[in-house]
């Protein structure tokens, strides 16, 4: 592939936390509800043009994990719903972040929107790494 797309598309609501080593996003591809496997496609493309190494979901489901694996990506899914007995699901996630960016991993953590959830999450990894 050559031209403008040749690089992938950035996927959507991109915002790196920390540099080149984690950021958040839209799930690649779109939310459920809109998701088109040809975006996906094209994400993931750019994900890995800018060295990303793994995907880590906070959906209810492991989607788009086939994906994940055609284009080499590690991943990870820990569902993050409104259940009030998810600690040991939000540690887990949070020990993953941190052992996955210690190993040099360049990660993507995305929910199925840049939400409050996700967005909460990452307040949340903040404050427990100190």
């Amino acid at each position: 592939m050559r031209g403008k797309w040749a690089a992938g598309i950035e996927p959507r609501n991109f915002t790196w936390v920390f540099k080149d080593k984690l950021a958040v996003a839209e799930r690649p591809g779109g939310s459920t509800l809109v998701h088109r496997r040809v975006r996906r496609d094209e994400e993931l493309r750019w994900l890995k043009n800018h060295k990303f190494t793994r995907m880590i979901s906070i959906l209810p489901l492991p989607l788009n994990q086939e994906a994940y694996e055609e284009h080499h990506f590690a991943s990870a899914t820990y569902p993050i719903m409104n259940d009030n007995d998810e600690h040991d699901v939000i540690r887990a996630c949070f020990v993953d972040l941190r052992e996955s960016m210690n190993r040099g991993d360049v990660i993507l953590l995305h929910g199925d929107e840049v939400s409050d959830r996700l967005l909460g999450l990452v307040a949340g990894y903040l404050l427990w790494t100190g």
